[in-house]
């Protein structure tokens, strides 16, 4: 599980001014229907930093040694602050009327756990992104046991042993290729990875390397 924001929030992040770059064909990509509050901003483009490309491509190459028809594909990228505030409030609100006594840092730690917040979200700095796994020969996604988007139950969560094990085997293969390449995987979130954040500052002692930026930094 995250460390709580309490100790996210002090994370000091020194910005190494790493370029933004759109994905690629190397890498297969799609802005998900549901993720489609990009769209008109980035004309269905995805923007992450160049490292993570490099990373990414690594990792696909990694993948394909051991199973040739599975390619990495990327649903979600950068995401500007204004969108990761809407997102967290929503689900805020939603979790208010369940839990009304809770107060309020409590209450951000438990959006928290869905919805990254504002403070320390990673979208918005081009570190992070959501991703699946799609077989070229079947022409379908694999068995991850939830949709992207599911949050019932807890089955996102990555490690879960009430899903099948061809579920589990899937999810495990996701998360041992890209670790390798040194990316991190939010435990509450099968899908979310990202590279260098506070998390793993914080884990690491050290400061993380990318801040948020505005729309209009990514695409100048």
């Amino acid at each position: 599980m995250k460390p709580y924001l309490k100790h996210l929030l002090p994370i000091l992040t020194v910005e190494n001014n790493e370029e933004f770059v759109p994905i690629d064909n190397d890498i297969m990509h799609g802005a998900w229907e549901k993720m489609a509050d990009m769209k008109e901003i980035t004309w269905n483009q995805i923007y992450v930093r160049k490292s993570i490309l490099h990373l990414l491509k690594k990792a696909q190459k990694d993948l394909n040694k051991q199973y040739e028809t599975y390619k990495l594909y990327v649903t979600y990228w950068f995401r500007s602050l204004e969108i990761q505030e809407k997102y967290f409030h929503t689900r805020y609100k939603e979790l208010q009327n369940i839990y009304p006594n809770l107060a309020e840092e409590e209450l951000r730690e438990k959006t928290h756990n869905y919805v990254a917040d504002p403070r320390v979200a990673w979208h918005p700095t081009g570190g992070a992104f959501d991703i699946l796994l799609y077989d070229i020969q079947k022409e379908s996604f694999l068995d991850f046991w939830s949709e992207i988007f599911d949050f019932t139950n807890d089955i996102c969560i990555t490690k879960n042993s009430s899903i099948s094990k061809l579920a589990q085997n899937n999810r495990n293969i996701l998360l041992e290729v890209l670790k390798k390449q040194w990316f991190s995987n939010y435990p509450w979130e099968r899908r979310h990875f990202s590279y260098w954040d506070r998390e793993r500052a914080y884990r690491n002692k050290t400061s993380a390397m990318y801040e948020q930026k505005k729309v209009e930094e990514v695409l100048k």
